[in-house]
């Protein structure tokens, strides 16, 4: 778990982008380490499919798109995210959606191949299940294949219950397309849910697909985006004081405060945050949520009213 909690902060740190949520700052009183993270006060992707059942294919182009050039941004960081599934994508009103849960991420080094076994079961490429070396970016177009084929049928391509057979069936890529998405799409997913990595779309090929090349991005012009604070030699210098963070420290819920006073109109970085905090002269209480642990509750937010 601590490796984990370390893990996500250094690659959020390296990551700015409107569909991934924002890392601002980190605080430390004696007893907790706190993270301030964007406030996103919607539900998952998963959350979506739960409630809809399923998502129109119109829809459904709007919603992949942003998740294709997100993971097109990541690739670029070198970032394979390695846990791409509904929970771990927010999606609100407008149909605009943020990556969360970086713990599972990595930097994917130039013909140095991942060996582990992480991520959702139902989600994971075949390359990554069988727990053979593995490229993570080519991984995520799995992942992403699936996310894909779940959100327009409201239900998972695999058919077995048991864990074995279940291996067995994504690694055969065996799994079936309804008839009623359209031939687009249903090439889309086959392409990018091909279990040989040399013949699976690429990023760039999937953007180009007829699917979506006609789908316009998002327009976040009248978004509020906070630019972040945090660089490297800070995240190095706030893990140099924890010696070996637990679970109880990272987890904790007691101080919980309400910043609905901080006007999102004075917040311009997470040091503001944290200038307030020492002005108020604020000890275990911070203006910070510290970060949550759930597969429903994978965001931490300063509550940026």
């Amino acid at each position: 778990m601590e490796s984990r909690f370390e893990n996500e902060i250094r690659i959020l740190q390296k990551l700015d982008h409107p569909n991934i949520t924002v890392l601002f700052d980190m605080l430390k009183d004696t007893v907790n380490y706190y993270v301030i993270m964007e406030l996103c006060s919607t539900g998952t992707l998963f959350d979506y499919i739960i409630e809809h059942r399923k998502m129109p294919e119109d829809d459904g182009k709007y919603v992949f798109k942003q998740i294709m050039t997100t993971l097109k941004y990541m690739q670029s960081e070198g970032i394979a995210h390695r846990d791409i599934k509904p929970e771990n994508i927010l999606i609100d009103d407008k149909l605009h959606i943020k990556f969360i849960d970086f713990g599972f991420s990595d930097v994917q080094i130039q013909n140095h191949l991942m060996r582990t076994r992480c991520g959702s079961s139902a989600y994971a490429s075949p390359e990554c299940l069988n727990g053979g070396p593995y490229n993570g970016l080519i991984s995520d177009i799995w992942s992403a294949g699936v996310v894909l084929y779940t959100m327009l049928n409201g239900k998972l391509p695999w058919t077995k219950d048991n864990l074995v057979q279940l291996t067995r069936q994504i690694s055969d890529a065996e799994f079936f397309i309804p008839t009623n998405l359209s031939d687009d799409v249903r090439d889309l997913i086959n392409g990018m849910m091909n279990a040989d990595v040399q013949k699976r779309y690429t990023v760039d090929q999937i953007l180009d697909h007829p699917w979506l090349k006609t789908v316009q991005d998002p327009d976040f012009t009248n978004e509020c985006h906070i630019k972040k604070s945090l660089g490297q030699e800070e995240v190095n210098s706030f893990f140099s004081l924890i010696p070996s963070v637990s679970a109880n420290q990272i987890f904790n819920k007691s101080h919980l405060v309400d910043l609905s006073s901080i006007r999102s109109d004075t917040m311009h970085d997470g040091r503001c945050l944290l200038a307030m905090a020492k002005r108020r002269k604020l000890t275990r209480k911070r203006c910070v949520v510290p970060i949550l642990t759930s597969h429903r509750n994978n965001l931490s937010c300063a509550q940026l009213l």
